[in-house]
């Protein structure tokens, strides 16, 4: 069963400009009407509610003596919540060690929106490989995916039930924040990470095939056009069939947005961020992460705003 945290506490009361410049610019928020984006998306003053929501069950945990000492966070989708996490968490657990933060890329089974990417589907014995040495595996390990639609048999709990297989002697719990869907569904700008490709586990294994024979192949096609060594394009495919989709990686998302492609959205996020764009264009993660640190200044301004009300109450 997915532990999901308890009512939420409003604490709303922020710029209404959250959020609005990289959803505003995203096809799929343009298709939809208000009628479909209130019943699937979180509103901002939800996302405010449910995030704080979120990080009081940790508060929750910490004052009965059970904080985990691991947090998983499913990449991808779950990072922009792991950020604020990072920046909200000694605000909700003053003078309390930050738990450990780890990605994890699992594999829902379902389709993909990025068709090229592998997500890690394997044997929980490459987690326990991977993790192992990082973690207390005797220790309470949380599981959390930003949002999930099943209940049963969805991402978050084969993600839990991998972790618990991998470190049978640990606490391992399924946590999700949100009720909905976040703000920053399928936006790269806010993610941070992509998914490793058909290219990457390639280029991973030519360099394996390199370290292990001295060989220095630049790339695939510099090594399929190597017609005298056979052998080592046999070897090549079984070192890539070894690891294509065993290793949880994801990779930095450096994803550009072309002058060209948007001279309107261009000159907004120029004004914003008060920067020029490069010649190819203009990364907009910064951004990204700008929103969302005004996000977590808002959670924590109204939550000590909360305080002092219930304070006076008290008095």
């Amino acid at each position: 069963m997915i532990e999901n945290v308890s009512s939420p506490t409003t604490i709303t009361n922020r710029p209404n400009s959250l959020f609005s410049v990289l959803t505003d610019s995203f096809p799929l928020y343009q298709s939809l009407s208000r009628e479909q984006e209130a019943k699937y998306f979180l509103t901002i003053d939800e996302l405010i509610d449910q995030t704080n929501r979120f990080m009081e069950s940790f508060a929750e945990m910490r004052k009965k003596d059970k904080l985990p000492e691991t947090v998983f966070f499913l990449d991808k989708s779950a990072r922009p919540l792991a950020y604020m996490f990072r920046h909200l968490f000694p605000h909700y657990c003053p003078s309390t060690p930050l738990p450990k933060i780890r990605y994890i890329n699992i594999g829902g089974g379902g389709a993909s929106h990025e068709p090229f990417s592998i997500s890690f589907d394997g044997d929980p014995e490459i987690i326990k490989k991977i993790y192992g040495k990082h973690i207390n595996l005797q220790g309470r390990i949380a599981v959390v995916d930003e949002y999930t639609y099943r209940t049963e048999g969805g991402t978050l709990q084969k993600a839990t039930k991998m972790i618990r297989e991998a470190f049978p002697q640990a606490e391992v719990f399924p946590l999700k924040a949100y009720d909905k869907l976040p703000n920053w569904y399928q936006i790269p700008e806010y993610i941070g990470v992509e998914e490793y490709t058909f290219g990457d586990y390639g280029q991973m294994a030519l360099e394996r095939l390199n370290n292990e024979r001295g060989t220095r192949y630049k790339s695939m096609y510099h090594l399929m056009d190597d017609d005298v060594n056979t052998e080592a394009v046999d070897r090549f495919y079984e070192i890539y069939d070894e690891i294509v989709g065993q290793i949880p990686y994801t990779k930095k998302n450096k994803r550009i947005v072309p002058q060209d492609e948007n001279p309107a959205f261009i000159e907004r996020l120029k004004k914003l961020m008060g920067q020029k764009p490069d010649d190819k264009g203009m990364n907009i993660f910064q951004l990204a992460r700008n929103e969302l640190d005004t996000l977590c200044q808002v959670i924590t301004e109204q939550r000590k705003i909360k305080a002092g009300r219930e304070e006076k109450i008290a008095v």
